[in-house]
């Protein structure tokens, strides 16, 4: 499965948001800055939505509990680790495919908390899925539903 997404970069100002081009890095610096306390309130809303408590928040964070209770307060200026706006960015789009694909609302935020029976989950919920230390489990979440989006079922 395919998707056009954009990638990160650290600069001398920060992180920016690029497109892949022809120069030598493959990123072309589209000049916006990447509003990190934005990002963090998306983040810590779609954890709001899906009822998560403070330990599956780090969890799924991954990074240590210090650091998420004063992200989710708004009280630490930091520059967001490569790993974490990946984690952050599985999490959004997750976040979007199950909203795409299952209504009301309610029962699209309980859907992470559900058993599942696809050998992907192994009759576990995707919330369990998604909380392992390994980024790939969220891209493996992130791809299941992507591909119910597409009708791709490979």
């Amino acid at each position: 499965m395919k998707t056009n997404m954009h990638k990160a970069r650290a600069s001398s100002k920060g992180l920016t948001t690029g497109e892949k081009n022809d120069s030598s890095d493959g990123i072309t610096e589209l000049g916006k800055p990447l509003n990190e306390a934005a990002t963090l309130r998306l983040y810590f809303g779609i954890c709001r939505a899906w009822n998560l408590n403070p330990a599956q928040e780090q969890a799924l964070l991954g990074v240590d509990m210090d650091t998420c209770q004063q992200w989710s307060r708004g009280e630490r200026k930091t520059t967001l680790l490569p790993q974490t706006l990946e984690r952050i960015s599985y999490v959004v789009r997750i976040f979007a495919a199950i909203r795409s694909l299952i209504q009301p609302v309610a029962a699209a935020d309980a859907w992470v908390h559900a058993a599942n029976t696809d050998p992907l989950f192994g009759g576990g919920t995707a919330l369990q899925k998604m909380l392992t230390p390994a980024s790939e489990d969220l891209l493996q979440v992130c791809g299941y539903l992507e591909a119910q989006l597409s009708g791709d079922f490979q």
